[in-house]
């Protein structure tokens, strides 16, 4: 291991504790938040009250399973290899690509159908997702949209690096500001019940 990967590790571990602590702390909050919520619904004297507590329930909800997502996701720091469902870990990190692309931007999950099993290093995945919905947010400062979509491709032939194959495909695509060309990752297919391999760098392109 070199010393470039060897400080991308202990980064990555640093900041999976990081976001463990802060999300462990405000999952507290939010559980002392949820039970005063509780207690003005219940003895709240006027009708008028309860929309009001209904509603900071829904964003006590949505602050819930943020917090969710930032447990799962530090705890997957650091990560071994393995076969990963693409579709289902977008989803699941729906919220998380929302905060970070800010107010002004809609993030739209484009999921395709059928299998998206790729044996990738989910951990490295989700970073630079994040980090796209990030700069998302710097290149549409008045506002836009951020598209994440799934496709499945096969490659009949060796081709610029790319080996014949089954392949998973996300491209993401900004629409609003300074947009950019659209990002291509392409992650070899994987059957999700093999055992763990080595670990996949995805081939990037723009597009």
């Amino acid at each position: 291991m070199d010393n470039r990967t060897e400080l991308e590790r202990r980064r990555m571990e640093a900041v999976g504790r990081l976001t463990g602590d802060v999300a462990h702390e405000f999952n507290n909050v939010l559980h002392v938040v949820n039970m005063n919520l509780e207690l003005v619904s219940r003895f709240a004297a006027e009708d008028k009250v309860k929309p009001v507590v209904e509603r900071a329930r829904t964003a006590a909800r949505r602050g819930a399973r943020l917090t969710s997502q930032l447990l799962s996701f530090a705890r997957r720091q650091p990560l071994g290899p393995g076969p990963v469902d693409i579709n289902k870990l977008l989803l699941g990190i729906e919220d998380l690509l929302q905060v970070s692309a800010g107010g002004n931007i809609a993030v739209e999950l484009v999921p395709c159908e059928g299998r998206t099993a790729a044996l990738i290093d989910s951990a490295q995945f989700e970073m630079a997702l994040l980090d796209l919905a990030t700069k998302s947010r710097e290149a549409m400062p008045d506002g836009g949209t951020l598209t994440i979509a799934t496709s499945t491709q096969t490659r009949p032939h060796d081709d610029g690096g790319l080996k014949a194959g089954a392949y998973v495909v996300v491209t993401a695509t900004r629409t609003g500001g300074s947009a950019g060309a659209a990002v291509q990752m392409l992650f070899p297919a994987a059957d999700p019940d093999a055992p763990a391999q080595p670990v996949v760098t995805p081939a990037l392109c723009r597009t």
